[in-house]
């Protein structure tokens, strides 16, 4: 093999690595478990049923699923994690529209039910500097952050 060979050969591989990955982009795009569906970002933190401290933050991406005859409607969310879920698996569907689908309820919070928003490493810096902590509020966030 000659090397005028060899480089048209490489680059005839190198551009059909690229058209399937322009096709993949373009299937995941078009034909993607979210397409067509309308997306939106919240503007204000939505608590999540039965979880007492959990919420989704303003600003969560959620994409719009379907609505329903009684006035709610179902949405859908993606979350990165880290590590291993524990989990259980669930039985697969007999038949089409059994996907035994038990979504949460969220609620909006209100103002007095919000939580606390968390101070960062930023906020308690200008904070001592600006000499509006006490020794004792300190040493408390100090206590309370994560080991």
């Amino acid at each position: 093999m000659t090397l005028g060979t060899f480089t048209r050969k490489t680059l005839a591989s190198l551009l059909l690595m690229a058209f399937g990955g322009w096709i993949v982009w373009l299937w995941l795009t078009l034909a993607g478990p979210t397409a067509g569906m309308s997306r939106f970002k919240t503007l204000e933190p939505l608590s999540i049923e039965g979880q007492a401290a959990a919420a989704l933050p303003a600003g969560t991406v959620l994409y719009y699923d379907t609505g329903f005859a009684e006035g709610h409607s179902r949405y859908l969310a993606y979350f990165y994690h880290k590590g291993v879920i524990a989990q259980e698996a669930l039985p697969k569907a007999f038949w089409p529209g059994q996907e035994r689908i038990s979504p949460l309820w969220l609620w909006n919070v209100d103002a007095e039910q919000a939580p606390a928003q968390t101070m960062t490493r930023e906020d308690i810096v200008a904070a001592v500097k600006a000499g509006q902590l006490s020794r004792q509020e300190l040493a408390a966030i100090v206590e309370s952050l994560p080991r």
